[in-house]
């Protein structure tokens, strides 16, 4: 392939494939949110309603939990301000990863900056209403326990994954699709 030829394609994906790349990064956005803040409703209801945690399987239950700080309960805090302060962090860079989502042209790497947006936006919007993130998932082996987590932790971490390995393989080629 000759540099006229390259640069052409570059042009014709950058043109073509930006509304499409948005789109399918909104929708990770959106879709992300709104299951987020269904589930985290639904179990809520379910655990208070039982009092207590459902075992699913022998590694695996649905637990009530409550996180006042950020990952694996970091910065976890009692004052009033403390919610407000995450969550303005958390949207501050929601900000910032979908200003360049709205410049990528790439799908996938448009699909993971939506899931880590939504899901940065999903625990934002949950911390301001409850003042913690509610956490539910609870895998463990026996009585070691991964802290518990949720649908827009998941995100978060699979947003990241896909962005990063997209990053790499982009890197070594600059005109994946």
């Amino acid at each position: 392939m000759n540099i006229a030829s390259s640069s052409r394609s570059d042009s014709t994906l950058t043109s073509s494939s930006r509304p499409l790349a948005v789109v399918f990064g909104l929708a990770s956005t959106i879709v992300v949110v709104v299951f987020d803040i269904i589930i985290k409703q639904y179990i809520t209801t379910l655990l208070l309603n039982t009092r207590g945690p459902i075992e699913v399987t022998q590694f695996f239950n649905l637990v009530l939990g409550f996180n006042r700080g950020v990952s694996f309960g970091l910065l976890s805090s009692e004052s009033a301000w403390a919610p407000w302060a995450l969550s303005a962090v958390a949207v501050l860079i929601a900000a910032w990863l979908a200003f360049r989502l709205l410049k990528t042209v790439r799908i996938v790497e448009a699909t993971g900056l939506g899931l880590i947006i939504g899901g940065a936006i999903a625990n934002a919007v949950d911390r301001l209403a409850d003042g913690a993130v509610t956490d539910y998932l609870d895998f463990h082996v026996g009585d070691l326990h991964w802290p518990a987590f949720n649908l827009a932790d998941a995100a978060i971490v699979c947003g990241i994954a896909i962005f990063a390995f997209f990053m790499m393989i982009a890197r070594n080629k600059p005109s994946l699709p």
